[in-house]
């Protein structure tokens, strides 16, 4: 036995033999449910072994006679009458019916396969009465059942889950393969965007109606709907569960049935030609239909799986290779039994873990399964199916990206490319494969001669992010065989003299031979104009389009391959400056440093408006003017980031801002910005820029729960973000909505004198202006910055609690110490309620947020300037 089953069998036998294992599919119940009969066997206990369908019998039958050879099998289903030798016992439970098992007296153990396919009805008539079943093992992929009622006729006879094997488990332990996992996003018409937008609002309606009537939602919102609307209650609180489920699945159908899916899986469909089958998991018969003919317009042998068709015909073709995919929107529905594929597409989100589950099983196989298997999610941009926006808990994503060897976020043509790549690689060792049992065996040899020079310096490649020097390639591999490849020249990687060093530039799909010549060209007329420093920015700028698709390096890795150059030509080291203003940046141009090496002067100071890169140039210049307009002054970022600049206020107070763009309410950031709060890359706050056609929309927030929302997100997906995932943060509007031209964080006020065209300054403003610029901006002392306040017309000050990575926000009220709660995305429920004093109201809230009863020492908990940290219990001191 593995040792996941010893383990699980362990605690079965511990929790009074009773109780349901679950593990994916592959992990090896059957084995499991196995050794149950063997105990039982041992003392003397005869064994039930029920399943849901006749193939299940077979596989049974063959399972116990071959674990147990000389062993009579009792198949009640094609037997009128049980006899005493028959110790172990295989049916379904329309096999079973009301035959009397002549070996069970006054024990036996029963063993349920599949019991989330089990039907109540059959086991209140063939097992319930049976009192001589005093053992009890379930066996299951996934421990829960559709219907709420199911369930609770179920779980106390069968007895509580035993954690088996899930899937992370299963790869950790070399019982299953990982597979690739690719996201693909589209977008909605019109009308469809309308659709899901009147839905979502109205099941926002529903909820705080439901949580307003104090109903317990401890088990989560959709859970409890669905225990309510199944439940003997009536009345109001019916009702309102019934509205918001009924919404819920309305926009599950309006995501699921997006024209732009059946649009995407047509495009997929050129990497799919050459793999062995493929499954269409949709949610209706029309998306099936439409999924079969866009395949077929692609050139593949495609045919759907109807809600009232027979499956048998359709799965036979699947099955022989005559049929290359397969939609439908049943095969989870009713324990069909379909071929293992090799590529999964999922066009509709999955309703519950076991659905996901489910699907997962048909596709990811056994390690010594012959191909490599993929499995592609379709979504809906900027919808909770959005993996970068809707909670994956939803969606039960991370289960799939848990056991990812590879995961891409990518369009549909590019996914396509990346199936062809990920499964014809596999083809290639398979051809090798057949070729070498054909021949003759070669002489014992050793490792050396199966080495690949080629392969070994691409992955080095990689691990340098794209670009390395010949040293640094000789120290990782000082092998004669590796120089004789490289002379010989090698796929996808190209040389130039950087001065006195080799450079080399490219990888594995990197861009082609002239895009590497013309960058390592333009990396080297760099180094001889200005052979001592760079700005690593602009090398990031000069050579990501060489980069194996368009990858941006990390900006550790340009400093190390700059520093190497240095080393081998002059021995110095390399300071990061930026630009002379003299000289014109423009894309045909190398991006140069000054000559100063220990400081910028004041005159090299460079406007924003000059150098900005072109991504980033609509949205910085709307933040540029917008802050001229109100008589403030910007300048560069010191350090030569692009997204960063240094704004001086009216009153000589100086800030350093980060600046965001993107659609409003869903932002995508970078997951480097959970450090701009710390250190050396302190900011002072954050402009995420809604940018809309036709006019812009700034938030100003402190940095503080900015890079602890980003912190929080990725805290709690690990699996998702990690160290070398690119994959963007996404900041929720709740985050930021405070912020709305908050521009007193930086000491900006939209003033009469301030308003377009208009740049009065006072006279001593203007002075302490002069002396911050007069200033080298590496070391310059920003002016120290007043507490800043937020004042209600009530004359309440506007507070904030962080915790657990949510923000709430409130008003005290000096007068009374009574606070407001203005929006609690934590603890909707709150929002709106008064409290008696501030540590009342950090009590109550942390507890509403855990679930759990949570003490505050109240007056600490509590903000009045999120980039002073000050709190309420030291601004009242």
């Amino acid at each position: 036995m593995r040792p996941w089953q010893v383990e699980a069998f362990q605690r079965w036998a511990a929790s009074g033999k009773s109780g349901v294992i679950e593990a994916v599919t592959g992990a090896g119940k059957t084995e499991a449910g196995l050794a149950a009969v063997a105990d039982a066997r041992r003392r003397g206990v005869p064994a039930l072994i029920l399943v849901p369908d006749e193939g299940l019998v077979d596989q049974w039958r063959e399972a116990v006679e071959s674990a147990f050879p000389g062993v009579r099998v009792g198949l009640p289903d094609r037997s009128r009458a049980l006899t005493a030798p028959e110790q172990i016992v295989v049916c379904t439970a329309e096999g079973l019916g009301k035959k009397r098992l002549s070996a069970f007296r006054d024990r036996g153990l029963l063993v349920a396969d599949e019991i989330q396919r089990l039907a109540v009805s059959d086991l209140a008539d063939v097992v319930f009465p049976r009192t001589e079943i005093t053992e009890k093992l379930g066996l299951t992929a996934s421990y829960e059942w559709a219907s709420v009622q199911v369930e609770r006729t179920l779980r106390p006879y069968f007895g509580e889950m035993i954690q088996g094997c899930g899937y992370r488990r299963a790869v950790d332990e070399g019982i299953l393969a990982k597979p690739l996992v690719v996201t693909v996003g589209v977008s909605f018409s019109g009308k469809e965007r309308d659709e899901y937008d009147a839905l979502s609002k109205r099941i926002d309606r529903a909820e705080q109606k439901l949580r307003e009537t104090g109903v317990d939602l401890s088990e989560g919102i959709y859970e409890s709907a669905r225990a309510i609307d199944s439940g003997s209650l009536a009345g109001e609180i019916k009702y309102l569960a019934h509205e918001y489920l009924e919404a819920v699945d309305g926009r599950r159908w309006v995501m699921s049935e997006c024209t732009s899916k059946v649009g995407a899986v047509e495009l997929l469909a050129a990497g799919l030609r050459d793999v062995r089958r493929t499954t269409v998991f949709t949610i209706s018969d029309n998306m099936s239909l439409g999924v079969v003919r866009a395949a077929k317009g692609a050139g593949l042998r495609a045919n759907a799986i109807l809600e009232n068709d027979e499956p048998g015909p359709v799965l036979r073709g699947f099955s022989s290779g005559s049929i290359d995919l397969v939609a439908t929107s049943r095969l989870l529905n009713e324990g069909v039994a379909v071929p293992t594929s090799q590529i999964g597409i999922a066009t509709a989100a999955a309703r519950s873990r076991a659905q996901m589950l489910q699907r997962m099983g048909r596709v990811i196989h056994p390690v010594d399964w012959a191909d490599r298997t993929a499995f592609v999610v379709v979504y809906v941009n900027s919808t909770i199916e959005d993996p970068f926006v809707g909670s994956r808990a939803e969606t039960h994503l991370d289960e799939l990206f848990a056991v990812a060897a590879e995961r891409h976020d990518v369009g549909p043509a590019e996914a396509a490319a990346l199936l062809a790549d990920w499964t014809g690689r596999v083809a290639d060792r398979d051809d090798a494969d057949e070729n070498e049992d054909t021949e003759p065996a070669d002489p014992p040899h050793s490792i050396e001669d199966d080495w690949n020079p080629e392969d070994a310096i691409l992955d080095i490649v990689d691990e340098y992010e794209g670009i390395l020097t010949w040293r640094e390639l000789r120290e990782v591999l000082p092998d004669l065989v590796v120089e004789e490849a490289l002379m010989q020249g090698v796929g996808g990687l190209s040389w130039m003299a950087v001065g006195e060093s080799l450079v080399g530039i490219g990888g594995r799909r990197s861009a082609g031979v002239e895009d590497r010549i013309r960058t390592l060209d333009m990396l080297a007329q760099l180094f001889v104009s200005y052979p001592h420093e760079i700005s690593t920015d602009w090398l990031n700028t000069v050579i990501a389009s060489a980069l194996p698709d368009g990858r941006v390096m990390s900006s550790e890795r340009i400093k190390q391959l700059w520093d190497v150059i240095i080393a081998e030509n002059t021995g110095q080291s390399v300071v990061a400056v930026t630009p002379d203003p003299g000289e014109d940046v423009s894309e045909s141009d190398v991006l140069v440093a000054s000559g100063e090496t220990d400081r910028v002067k004041p005159e090299t100071r460079t406007p924003v408006k000059s150098f900005v890169g072109a991504a980033d140039n609509r949205v910085v210049r709307a933040v540029v003017d917008r802050i001229e307009a109100m008589g403030g002054q910007v300048d560069a970022d010191p350090s030569g980031s692009t997204s960063t600049v240094l704004v001086t206020a009216p009153d000589g107070r100086t800030s350093l801002i980060t600046i965001r763009g993107g659609a409003w309410g869903h932002w995508r950031v970078p997951k480097a910005d959970r450090t701009i709060a710390d250190g050396a890359s302190e900011r002072d706050a954050v402009v995420l820029v809604a940018d809309e056609p036709g006019s812009q929309s700034f938030y100003i927030i402190p940095v503080g729960p900015y890079s602890a929302r980003i912190r929080s997100v990725m805290g709690a997906h690990p699996t998702l973000y990690r160290p070398r995932d690119n994959a963007p943060i996404d900041i929720e509007t709740w985050v930021i909505k405070d912020g709305l031209e908050r521009w007193g964080l930086i000491g900006l006020a939209p003033t009469a004198s301030s308003q377009p065209g208009s740049s009065t300054q006072s006279v001593e403003g203007q002075r302490s202006v002069e002396t911050a610029r007069s200033l080298d901006p590496a070391v310059v002392e920003r002016v120290p910055r007043p507490l800043d306040l937020v004042w209600s017309q009530e004359g309440e000050l506007r507070v904030v609690l962080d915790y657990d990575g949510t923000q709430t926000v409130g008003f005290f009220n000096p007068d009374t110490a009574k606070l407001r709660i203005d929006s609690a995305p934590g603890a909707k429920v709150l929002s709106g309620k008064t409290f008696r004093n501030p540590a009342v109201a950090a009590a109550t809230l942390k507890s509403k947020v855990k679930h759990r009863t949570v003490f505050s020492v109240g007056y600490d908990d509590w903000l009045v300037d999120e980039n002073t940290r000050q709190t309420l219990a030291d601004y009242l001191g």
